[in-house]
């Protein structure tokens, strides 16, 4: 089959605020080697929105219709567009991409040849195009890692309507969620052969670095149990392991302290010590290399302002976590 004879594909793009980023994908869509498809924009922009929507007239792109949506997160989103697509094939983007140009096709292609029932996307971050708290941040999220992700994938229409769709009601998540939902029904869920497209979405600044993560966190809380058990297993061991340590002086001398060979002089200090080192290696220099940042970026001086972000990131997590711990002990369903 060549690919002039794959059927029409709709291209399903949530946004809110992000009109720029948008155009900028848009304009490399323009450049896709398989060229038969329509683009579909649920927006759920603010009213203050800063963008002109006859640029978009401007484009090389049969189609490009925009559906205006108030407050759709992005599984609503995805949810509305499909029902609007006129494509056979459904495929997913986000404004903050760049698509790469053989995207369409190669999926199509892997789709069809390896009899899958959707071809998951895989993105890779860039740096060129990241100021440097970006980079901060990226160092501590996905790094240079290639990474599966719901947009950049492709599937047929009727086999997306089989699935029933995203959660719609929730902020963040409904993406894994939903992937492991397909699992779950035995899809034949399938990775991109090759990158699908570079990601450019991180909080230009502190301030939307801040609301981006506390919002993430609540909003995952809502879906994801299997996290907050994690959290809940983590606390009880955290208890557990603190208590033998803060123990250990009156368990192993017998009450004898400077008297017995087992007594440790300033072991609070030791321990909170060694407790504080190996997070600050951890979030300031494994786990960026692991995530294949380069050395020559983390040191001699990044590592701390790595090591920062991280630290708030994970401060961040925790009132989305204590909100998902509240939800799994109280609610009867523990889920939305």
């Amino acid at each position: 089959m060549s690919h002039k004879s794959y059927p029409k594909v709709s291209i399903i793009i949530p946004n809110k605020d992000d009109w720029n980023f948008v155009l900028q994908m848009l304009q490399s869509l323009e450049r896709q080697t398989f060229s038969s498809f329509e683009v579909i924009i649920i927006d759920s922009s603010g009213p203050d929105r800063n963008f002109d929507k006859a640029n978009l007239v401007t484009l090389d792109i049969d189609s490009i219709s925009v559906h205006e949506e108030k407050d759709a997160y992005p599984g609503k989103a995805r949810n509305i567009g499909v029902s609007l697509a006129r494509g056979e094939f459904i495929a997913f983007m986000d404004a903050k991409t760049v698509p790469e140009k053989d995207w369409l096709l190669s999926s199509l292609k892997q789709l069809e040849d390896s009899n899958s029932d959707i071809i998951l996307g895989k993105f890779q971050s860039v740096d060129n195009k990241l100021n440097w708290l970006q980079r901060i941040i990226k160092a501590n999220t996905y790094g240079n890692l290639v990474c599966k992700s719901v947009p950049g994938s492709v599937l047929k229409k009727s086999k997306f309507n089989s699935s029933g769709g995203f959660i719609g009601s929730v902020g963040a998540g409904e993406d894994l969620e939903w992937v492991d939902r397909l699992h779950k029904l035995k899809w034949k869920v399938t990775p991109a052969d090759n990158i699908t497209f570079k990601y450019l979405g991180y909080p230009l600044n502190l301030r939307s670095f801040i609301i981006k993560w506390v919002f993430y966190s609540f909003e995952n809380a809502k879906i994801n149990i299997l996290s907050t058990q994690k959290t809940l297993y983590f606390i009880l061991l955290l208890i557990l392991f603190l208590y033998f340590i803060y123990s250990w002086n009156y368990l192993f001398t017998y009450g004898s302290w400077d008297d017995s060979p087992y007594f440790v002089p300033n072991l609070n200090k030791i321990i909170w010590s060694f407790i504080a080192l190996a997070y600050i290696f951890l979030r300031s220099i494994y786990m960026p290399i692991k995530k294949k940042e380069k050395i020559t970026f983390i040191l001699p001086i990044n590592w701390i302002f790595i090591g920062l972000v991280g630290f708030t990131i994970d401060l961040l997590k925790i009132p989305g976590r204590l909100f998902g711990l509240w939800r799994l002990i109280f609610s009867k369903s523990n889920f939305l």
